[in-house]
């Protein structure tokens, strides 16, 4: 299951869990204080925009290679354990809506599906605008991260179309190989990005990188053709829907560790600092969980998809003197301003110039994409130039000897290394098909009655919920008896829902959902709770809960957000005083002061240009009052 955590700008917002009231913003009051911290999870916990909205779509590569064909898959300690058909991320999902266009449930992106015709690429650019597929109007460009997230890795490139296999599902959408008849290669049929590299390529080339879904690569695409000097003529797929696909949230965690709070995935600072082959990089990551690396057992090498998301595509070696990957990273120079490549734990099933019937594995090039190219009019005085542009995915020969290809491989010369770095990652967001953006639970007027209320933002292959309680955090989560309530399927729809449940005595109690996938995959929700009491000798103003997520918080804490939540649990209507305090006792920011009914609110402590430092939240609502200690980590 997935959570939509909203992220709301104005200090003060609230929403009511009772009955599903939003009340207006608050205006400013005094507040008071008292003594209590509880750590509680809101119903609706708070996320920056750019958290969790980078899902990488799994490569779709479920058979394992060695270095010549494909294997039964390793064990644990073997040889060539730990590739990319042995570690699932999330799978390809794809709806063909029926009008043109197909969704990506994945990662959120709405796709063309019509293949179009070759256009340069300022056509393709200024036509977007234009496009109304699906009756929709805001149709883009893709980056070059949205088209790759297409990708799928168990294409193979052929000497014909027909012993081909595209690196794209066309069970979805359409595709067509280069056309043979008017002297075009199997391979012409390349796809536009929107981005630009940030240097040249070849002689001079201005360039933009594309997506090869014949030949499973990227590369930098000239908008010339030369030396005609006619514009390049290349396909172009518009997408639409989140913006904030492929935008990277780097948090230096100081213990030689990288977290992308977009992606979820956790990278290592440094790389391998040395060159391997591919046999002895999957041995080297073994190693390294074996020792507990930085305090790790789970490093993996990741696939193709997993590295290519960490590529800075605004920076080059002749642009920033740099990787082209962010400056938290330590990318190790090769010399010459030359930097390595990195494996990939991806298989390319094109075979090595020497083996064609082997298997080569993927690598992203953070360094210039250098090629061989012979300089007319001798054919044989050979340059190297950067032919494909740093942050371009093409692979190497799982082993050999880089002295065998003395002017590198293919049509433009690709350089061939063989030995090449490693980045380990672990961890990932891992999606799931039903969106929760609301849970919330509430007492009934004067019974032991509970109402359990939630809803969704969007469903997938959602069988449905099972409701579980339990009445502290030490007892386990039993579902409430005889209780199924029915998912709708699949749908973009929001869909509520309700429960009415009976506890069995006054007291907190906990409950969560236990979510079940159409396959039998069951997921979890965050718990809610609620206070129920009927006896009048239980004062109200001792069943008031204050309560914050995350505690601690902060670009430095482990969430990484920048505002934390202030819950606050109401069993009766009464007037509410709230505010912030710094440890000087100074009021940084007042958050309630207003009279609410019975129910939970939630209330963002935006924290703007404060320092890192404990702060108090203090309440004051008649008999009742209440200090929360917040700590925030710059």
């Amino acid at each position: 299951m997935r959570y939509s955590r909203r992220s709301h700008a104005q200090t003060g917002s609230q929403h009511s869990r009772n009955g599903g009231r939003v009340l207006s913003p608050i205006r400013p009051a005094v507040a008071g204080c008292a003594a209590m911290i509880l750590l509680l999870l809101a119903a609706y916990p708070l996320r920056a925009q750019y958290d969790s909205s980078y899902y990488i779509v799994d490569t779709g590569q479920l058979q394992c290679y060695d270095n010549s064909g494909p294997v039964s898959a390793p064990a644990a300690g073997q040889a060539f354990y730990g590739q990319d058909a042995q570690h699932q991320g999330n799978q390809p999902q794809y709806v063909d809506n029926g009008d043109g266009t197909v969704t990506d449930v994945v990662t959120g992106l709405m796709w063309v599906k019509a293949r179009g015709s070759k256009v340069s690429w300022e056509k393709a650019m200024s036509d977007a605008a234009s496009c109304s597929a699906g009756g929709y109007s805001d149709w883009r460009m893709p980056t070059i991260k949205e088209l790759y997230s297409l990708i799928d890795f168990n294409g193979k490139s052929g000497t014909t179309a027909a012993t081909s296999v595209p690196y794209l599902n066309t069970t979805y959408f359409e595709f067509a190989f280069g056309n043979t008849s008017i002297g075009e290669r199997i391979i012409d049929c390349q796809d536009w990005s929107s981005t630009e590299y940030v240097h040249f390529t070849m002689n001079g080339d201005s360039t933009v990188f594309g997506v090869n879904f014949a030949d499973g690569r990227i590369k930098g695409y000239p908008k010339k053709r030369l030396p005609a000097g006619d514009r390049n003529q290349l396909y172009a797929r518009y997408v639409r829907g989140n913006p904030y696909y492929g935008v990277n949230s780097f948090v230096d965690n100081h213990d030689s560790t990288i977290t992308d709070r977009a992606t979820g995935l956790m990278w290592t600072k440094p790389d391998s600092r040395g060159a391997m082959d591919w046999q002895a990089a999957l041995a080297w990551v073994q190693a390294k969980n074996t020792s507990g690396y930085l305090g790790y057992s789970d490093w993996r090498l990741p696939n193709a998809k997993e590295l290519q998301s960490i590529v800075d595509y605004t920076r080059s070696p002749a642009t920033t003197a740099s990787a082209a990957i962010d400056p938290l990273f330590v990318a190790t120079g090769i010399g010459g301003g030359e930097y390595a490549f990195y494996w990939s734990s991806t298989t390319h099933r094109e075979g090595p110039p020497t083996s064609p019937g082997g298997a080569m594995a993927v690598y992203l090039s953070f360094g210039r994409a250098l090629g061989w190219m012979p300089q007319p009019p001798n054919s044989s005085n050979y340059v190297l130039l950067d032919v494909h542009g740093a942050g371009a995915q093409r692979s190497d020969p799982k082993t050999g000897d880089p002295a065998n290809y003395p002017y590198g491989n293919g049509p433009q010369g690709d350089v061939i290394r063989i030995f090449n770095a490693v980045r380990l990652v672990r961890g990932g967001n891992q999606y799931t098909p039903v969106e929760l953006s609301r849970l919330g639970a509430e007492q009934i007027d004067g019974t032991r009655g509970v109402r359990i209320a939630w809803s969704t933002e969007r469903e997938s292959n959602n069988m449905g919920f099972f409701v579980q309680r339990r009445a502290d955090a030490a007892a386990a989560w039993q579902d409430l008896p005889g209780v199924f309530i029915d998912g709708a399927g699949s749908t973009e729809a929001p869909q509520r829902y309700d429960v009415l449940d009976t506890v069995p005595a006054d007291g907190w109690w906990s409950y969560r959902l236990r979510q079940v996938d159409l396959d039998g995959t069951v997921a979890f929700s965050h718990a809610t709770d609620v206070a129920v009491f009927t006896q009048a000798a239980d004062a109200a103003a001792d069943r008031i809960r204050l309560s914050s997520w995350p505690n601690p918080f902060g670009s430095s804490s482990p969430s990484g957000l920048s505002a934390a939540t202030i819950s606050l649990q109401l069993p009766e209507d009464r007037h509410v005083s709230l505010a912030v305090y710094d440890r000087m006792g100074r009021k940084v920011r007042q958050l309630a002061d207003s009279r609410f009914l019975r129910g939970t609110y939630d209330f963002q402590f935006a924290t703007d240009n404060l320092p890192s430092g404990i702060y108090y939240c203090l309440l004051r609502g008649g008999d009742a009052q209440r200090c929360l200690p917040v700590t925030l980590l710059r």
